[in-house]
């Protein structure tokens, strides 16, 4: 899933357009990721329980619930 896409998934979630501001490339951003859970299977016999998208919409859930407090989370 790109970027773009877990944006796209966010804003039909939340039912908003993002505000998307573009900056130029910082040397420590990663380009690709292969994430891959197979070795919590092997090790911890571990198997996700929700999708990636099911997840997006626990998180926003859990945010319209929680935001009289969430909101005042610095996250820069």
């Amino acid at each position: 899933m790109t970027i773009k896409e877990l944006i796209a998934a966010l804003e039909e979630k939340i039912g908003k357009r993002a505000e998307v501001v573009f900056h130029p490339k910082h040397p420590a951003d990663m380009i690709t990721s292969q994430a891959d859970v197979s070795k919590a299977k092997l090790l911890l016999d571990w198997d996700p329980q929700v999708s990636l998208e099911e997840g997006i919409g626990k998180v926003v859930e859990w945010y319209l619930k929680e935001q009289s407090w969430a909101k005042d989370i610095k996250t820069d």
